[in-house]
This record gives C-alpha cells, sequence and structure tokens, in this order.
C-alpha cells in the first residue's frame, strides 16, 4: 500500500481552509480597484455595493413597511394614551398656573381654579382626539417603505468596505469561521473521496 495516500484527505482540507480564506479575503479586499494587466481587481462589497444597498433597502423598506400599521395602532391605543394623560395633565396644569401667568399676567389674573380645570378639561379633549391622528401620521409617513428602503440604502451606501469588513468581524465572527470550517469540511470529505478512488485503482 502506498502511505502516501493517506495524504490525500489533509492536502485537501488543506486546498479547502486556503480557499475558503481566500473568498472571506477577497469579500472586501482589495478595498479600491486595481487595475492589473487590464483585469480590474476589487473586493466584491465594494464592488456591489450599490447593487447590495439598493437590494437591502427594498427588502428592509418591505419589512418594516408592514409593521407601520401596527406600531401605530399600539402607540395610539386607548390604554397608552391612558397611560400618557397624568404626564399631559401635569404639564397642561402647569402651563396655565405658571407659564401663562409670567408670559401673561394680566390675563391670569381673570383666570381662577374653576377656568383652569375648564380650560384643561378642553386641552385634555383635545388632545385625547389629536394624539392618535399625529402619531399615526408621522408613524407612517416616516416608517412608509420608502422612506425605509433609501435610508437603508444610503447608510450601505456610505459604508466604506474596510468598516463593512470591521463590523461584520466584530458582530459576525461565528459566520467567517463557520465558512472557513465548510471550506475544510468540504475539502476533507473530497480527499477522503479521492483517497478512496486511488486506492481502489491501485489493487486493480
Amino acid at each position: 500500500m502506498h502511505y502516501w495516500i493517506l495524504l490525500i484527505p489533509f492536502t485537501g482540507a488543506l486546498v479547502g481552509w486556503l480557499l475558503s480564506n481566500y473568498m472571506v479575503y477577497r469579500l472586501f479586499k482589495p478595498y479600491t480597484s486595481l487595475n492589473i494587466a487590464g483585469f480590474v481587481i476589487q473586493g466584491y462589497f465594494g464592488k456591489k455595493q450599490s447593487n447590495i444597498a439598493r437590494q437591502l433597502g427594498a427588502q428592509t423598506g418591505k419589512q418594516v413597511g408592514h409593521y407601520a400599521d401596527n406600531i401605530a395602532r399600539q402607540l395610539t391605543a386607548p390604554e397608552q394614551i391612558e397611560k400618557l394623560k397624568p404626564i399631559i395633565e401635569s404639564h397642561i396644569d402647569h402651563f396655565l398656573k405658571v407659564k401663562l401667568a409670567e408670559q401673561m399676567p394680566m390675563i391670569s389674573m381673570f383666570i381662577g381654579e374653576k377656568t383652569i380645570q375648564q380650560l384643561k378639561d378642553i386641552f385634555m379633549n383635545e388632545i385625547q382626539s389629536l394624539f392618535p391622528e399625529l402619531i399615526g401620521g408621522y408613524i407612517k409617513q416616516n416608517l412608509s417603505p420608502e422612506n425605509i428602503s433609501q435610508l437603508v440604502e444610503q447608510k450601505i451606501n456610505a459604508l466604506s468596505p474596510k468598516s463593512a469588513e470591521q463590523i461584520i468581524k466584530q458582530h459576525l465572527p461565528f459566520l467567517l469561521k463557520s465558512y472557513t470550517l465548510s471550506g475544510i469540511l468540504i475539502g476533507l470529505g473530497a480527499g477522503i473521496v479521492q483517497m478512496i478512488l486511488v486506492y481502489c485503482l491501485s489493487l486493480t
């Protein structure tokens, strides 16, 4: 038996490791395009950045847009407004008793506790009817698929390939490690298959 064929799986694993590391390297590097003998070489992210930004923006906008109505309903639900009522009443009370007296002392002289309470009731009723409309309209406008898509696209396009690489390495190190491990396992598997074939052929 030729014992050198036992090296085939390890050679395959080494080749798989080298190829997977090269592919990870080529995701971002070179950061800028290089022209070598007429061939333009650049990292995949930098080369396809605008397309990646547009596609991710469209997908994110589509997903977030579906939740805009739910978010608006949750924030403007009666129970949410009830939670805010004490805070709103406190601000209105402070405005009528303190701010108004500071800004318009003549008018405050003719406003008693009863009038203040009546004004507060009027303001609270208006706020209760106006608040859902304002918040709902604001959320739907700012969380529209178009706005979210543009925002995500702008943010990704503003990233440099080096910054994108640092973010991936910092927040998704397991992704790169699993990619490298996959390359090793594939190379090792291919090497084992080759070793078996070579061994079988050596017997004939």
